[in-house]
């Protein structure tokens, strides 16, 4: 887990690889699925109602794929009551700044992604 922030403003990132693909969770406040966003160098992107968690999805979904060349699927769900328009940048910051050392991670990491032909256990 990698997270950004603090109190009401934590950010908090999970991720798994799927065979080469990569799947990420962004979460915050009261976690939920408010969007989800795939990018294989074409953005795809599934929104709840109204929730606007897609601007998270999208940003970080995009620079996973542009950084790091692989497909990816970032879900999103924050909620934080009553939160003021700088508080919502300031999670909105958390979590690009969660996605920056994710990317840094991965990169970094003796471990890549392998293609697998057996599906996980």
């Amino acid at each position: 887990m990698i997270s950004s922030g603090s109190g009401r403003l934590r950010i908090r990132l999970w991720w798994k690889f799927a065979g080469e693909d990569l799947i990420v969770f962004i979460g915050g406040g009261r976690e939920h699925v408010g969007s989800a966003s795939i990018c294989d160098g074409k953005l795809y992107t599934a929104r709840r109602g109204e929730h606007m968690d897609f601007v998270v999805s999208d940003s970080a979904v995009q620079r996973i794929n542009r950084e790091l060349g692989i497909t990816a699927c970032v879900i999103c769900g924050i909620h934080v009551d009553n939160a003021s328009e700088e508080e919502i940048r300031q999670l909105v910051r958390n979590a690009d700044e969660c996605v920056k050392k994710l990317v840094e991670r991965i990169r970094t990491s003796d471990r890549r992604p392998q293609r697998s032909s057996d599906p996980p256990a």
